[in-house]
């Protein structure tokens, strides 16, 4: 099974492969992977959002022993392919039949941006944030009480943090559009509060998780990413109309995403300037979707565009999503929102008023659309078939400075004086990076497991054992000394004297950034190992709560099932 050569591939590949193993070792959210880079270890998952792993790692215990590493990470990109179809098909089941809803799930699965981030981006997270928007709208559209809405809006709004935490922070824009624009209710502030109580719920959910990756950022090295391709990972540099322009990848981008909204805005401009026969056939329920999702295709391209340059600039927060066009997964969702509520109407109309026939009256109207639709498909996979991927062993990963902790890049042996270095100069920069890092490799390779500052002498004893998650120390010093883990610093770790029970203090070794602690002369044994941290004890007592608090909505709220005849005004209408 292959799967495409993309951008974040060998970040998804190994970070998979550690997820995976600690998880089945009985960890359940594997922060730190022990394994990682030669088994020096980084703080991947106290940042990055675990949704998509854990899918990977339910697959791979259905297919162990049948699927390598690239077929499992193939299968799960498949298996959240998959699932964003069911996700629209759902939110469409609202309109339209079976054939409109499954015609625009296919649709959904293979539209610009959300194609780029799977073929060319191997970008799994943001790819996952395709599945909950429709989601998050339909409990907007049908949930028929406050405890119902927060349900059904917190819930997969939880696992949208969860998924891609940058895509979570962009789409806020769009949800307060569509939850002023189509709840039936019209007291704006109302709306808004029940929207916002929904936002907390999700964000406490998600604590266990949210809490650790904001409040730890500044433990990341604060320039990791400018470093590796000077400005290009600045936000304002990918905007439309800058001075210089925007790097080559993001035309590309762009080019995708203004096609798709120019033909999704034509669509409304032509509709609402159309006949009155044709603006007839939607109810007011539907034209309020249609122009809340207009709305936000303005509101969207003007946050692309260099005229927001001070909101990007002025908001500290926008600036961790890296890249502007993230904005595509928004801009996707409305498009198929606007082609899912006209294009069945237009269509219908054409059809019925130009073809009598009646067998070519039916292959137009059944037909023909998913013949259409599978040929564009059937064209874009002919074109960006994914390349093969026998040589993905050579990439080596630990050349990437993401998620490495600081101490690293400010340790001596990373040479590289980046203080100095033009980083509007992506040239400069990654120059700089890769003499740092590669010199930082070269000398971090040929220390042992476990050292100190001096020489040994015949009698002194330093052994280091290493149990799945727990080193295991025996010293035995004449004098005191300054001990050296191979292993990167980070304030998690805890080393413990097994016969006293005193706790050692750690830090992180300037030469390298690996971790250290002094020791006295004497003999001992001692085992290090990963405590909870503050703030993630912090974060899953509020997931905690808030769980229980969901509980209780769910088990207190009216459970009158929703069926799909109780609220005509979602339907389309359509004249015969």
């Amino acid at each position: 099974m292959g799967y495409p050569v993309g951008h974040s591939l060998r970040y998804n590949l190994f970070w998979q492969e550690h997820f995976t193993e600690q998880l089945f070792a009985g960890e359940i959210l594997p922060r730190w992977l022990f394994n990682y880079l030669d088994d020096l270890g980084a703080p991947i998952f106290y940042f990055y959002a675990p949704l998509p792993f854990y899918v990977n790692a339910f697959l791979s215990i259905l297919f162990r022993g049948l699927l390598d590493d690239i077929g499992l990470l193939s299968l799960g990109h498949t298996a959240i392919l998959f699932l964003s179809g069911i996700s629209i098909y759902s939110l469409f089941r609202l309109f339209h039949g079976r054939y409109w809803s499954t015609f625009f799930a296919i649709a959904y699965m293979f539209i610009p941006y959300h194609y780029i981030d799977l073929e060319v981006r191997s970008a799994w997270g943001e790819t996952m944030a395709y599945i909950w928007l429709p989601l998050i709208l339909k409990g907007i559209l049908t949930a028929e009480s406050d405890k119902a809405y927060l349900i059904r809006v917190a819930l997969p709004y939880t696992a949208l943090i969860l998924s891609h935490l940058p895509s979570a922070l962009l789409a806020i824009p769009a949800l307060i559009i569509f939850q002023l624009g189509t709840r039936k209710d019209s007291h704006w502030a109302r709306n808004l509060f029940q929207l916002f109580l929904a936002g907390c719920l999700a964000v406490a959910l998600s604590a266990f998780y949210l809490v650790p990756a904001l409040s730890l950022l500044d433990l990341l090295p604060v320039n990791a990413w400018v470093l590796g391709q000077g400005s290009g990972y600045e936000v304002e540099n990918w905007l439309l109309g800058r001075p210089g322009g925007i790097p080559v990848f993001g035309h590309s981008v762009y080019l995708a995403l203004s096609l798709i909204s120019m033909i999704a805005l034509l669509l409304i401009l032509f509709y609402f300037f159309s006949k009155n026969s044709i603006r007839q056939k939607l109810s007011i329920s539907l034209i309020s979707i249609l122009s809340a999702s207009g709305i936000n295709l303005i509101v969207y391209w003007f946050f692309i565009t260099n005229l927001s340059r001070p909101i990007w600039q002025y908001i500290e927060i926008l600036n961790t999503v890296q890249f502007p066009y993230r904005l595509g997964v928004v801009i996707d969702f409305c498009c198929i929102l606007i082609f899912g509520l006209l294009v069945p109407v237009l269509w219908n109309v054409l059809v019925n008023s130009l073809i009598k026939n009646q067998l070519l009256h039916l292959f137009l109207l059944r037909l023909f659309p998913v013949m259409l639709l599978f040929g564009a498909i059937a064209a874009v996979v002919w074109v960006y078939f994914p390349p093969s991927i026998s040589s993905f062993e050579q990439i080596e990963p630990r050349n990437a400075l993401e998620y490495r902790p600081k101490w690293m890049i400010e340790s001596k042996y990373y040479l590289g004086d980046y203080t100095k270095v033009d980083l509007n100069d992506p040239l400069s920069a990654f120059k700089i990076h890769q003499e740092g890092i590669s010199s930082w490799i070269s000398v971090t390779d040929s220390l042992p497991d476990i050292g100190i500052n001096r020489k040994m002498d015949g009698v002194e004893k330093l052994r280091v054992e290493k149990d799945t998650r727990i080193w295991h120390l025996e010293v035995f010093l004449t004098s005191p000394a300054i001990v050296t883990v191979k292993t990167l610093y980070f304030p998690h770790w805890l080393l413990e004297d097994q016969r006293t029970k005193e706790v050692v203090t750690l830090y992180p070794d300037p030469e390298s950034g690996l971790l250290q602690f002094y020791l006295p002369e004497g003999q001992g044994q001692f085992e290090l190992t990963r405590k909870l941290l503050r703030e993630e004890k912090f974060g899953m007592v509020i997931s905690g709560m808030a769980l229980a608090l969901f509980i209780l909505l769910y088990y207190t709220h009216n459970n009158t099932s929703y069926q799909r005849g109780n609220y005509p005004t979602l339907g389309i209408r359509i004249l015969k």
